[in-house]
């Protein structure tokens, strides 16, 4: 898959120790293959492989961007010298372009899976070593194990990714353990591969955590109304006392969530639930501490 796309960007915005705050943004070019990433400026242009990539970082916000453009940081060697490049992608397509991004930088590589690590937070001391092939996807990771059956985690289902070592064969490696809804219940697998796999693995994962609380711009008012019912089935009479609304405020409240499909209609117009996607939002939404 190769990426051209037309955007702005502040090249470099770091080039070893010096930081070029004050530069202004400038229309470029972002480019990408499987084999090359390009930043493509007016006076300038870097084209590195994918391996020399050191962190990318989303939803950057030390320098703004220009209005309805999101920026990402990109931060890797370059003739002996550590680069940070800012490119910043226009909101409507920028889920769209980071999924492909990392997608290309992934590849599909082989991997060694312990499946299911944990049910429920509980650990799963049968769990057996598998062998397999990553297939990172737009909306979904997908596991191809040896003995060809396949393993599906839709994006939306994460709950949470945390890269620390694991015991392998009774020897301690770089790991990373990716949590998701599973039929309404918190599933884990630990995945070991290459480092620098696991750690593009992650950014991907993160990216997509933070991406439902970023594209959604919840209020305090929503977020609690999905965080009551994440607790527990609450009546409709009870929530709208909880909240202090009205019933058509209450119905209003319920219709944008309907649409975003965070609830769904358990008895018509009046008692709701959360959706996978819901309780994947609020659980995103507690581990992020902002509430």
């Amino acid at each position: 898959m190769e990426i051209k796309l037309k955007t702005v960007m502040v090249l470099p915005y770091v080039k070893g120790s010096t930081k070029y705050f004050e530069k202004n943004w400038e229309v470029g070019y972002f480019i990408q293959t499987p084999t090359r990433v390009g930043f493509i400026g007016a006076k300038r242009k870097i084209v590195v492989v994918p391996e020399s990539i050191i962190a990318i970082k989303p939803f950057f916000e030390e320098k703004e961007p220009p209005a309805n453009y999101v920026s990402t940081n990109f931060k890797f060697h370059h003739k002996d010298v550590i680069y940070e490049v800012l490119v910043a992608f226009h909101r409507e397509r920028y889920g769209e372009l980071m999924s492909a991004m990392w997608i290309n930088i992934l590849g599909t590589p082989p991997i060694f899976l312990k499946y299911p690590y944990k049910i429920g937070g509980v650990i799963n001391k049968e769990v057996a070593v598998r062998k397999g092939i990553l297939f990172p996807r737009p909306d979904r990771i997908i596991i191809k194990l040896r003995d060809q059956t396949l393993l599906s985690i839709p994006l939306d289902s994460l709950l949470d990714v945390k890269k620390e070592p694991k015991e392998i064969r009774g020897v301690e490696k770089p790991a990373l353990e990716l949590s998701y809804l599973e039929d309404d219940e918190e599933v884990s697998m630990v995945i070991f591969t290459y480092p620098v796999v696991l750690s593009r693995l992650e950014e991907f994962c993160a990216f997509h955590l933070s991406k439902l609380l970023q594209e959604f711009h919840l209020g305090e008012i929503e977020n609690t109304l999905l965080t009551t019912l994440y607790a527990g089935g609450v009546p409709y009479e009870s929530l709208q006392r909880m909240l202090g609304l009205t019933h058509e405020e209450l119905d209003k409240l319920y219709d944008k969530l309907l649409s975003y499909d965070m609830i769904k209609v358990v008895r018509i117009r009046r008692d709701v639930a959360l959706t996978k996607k819901g309780m994947a939002y609020v659980d995103k939404l507690m581990r992020s501490g902002k509430i």
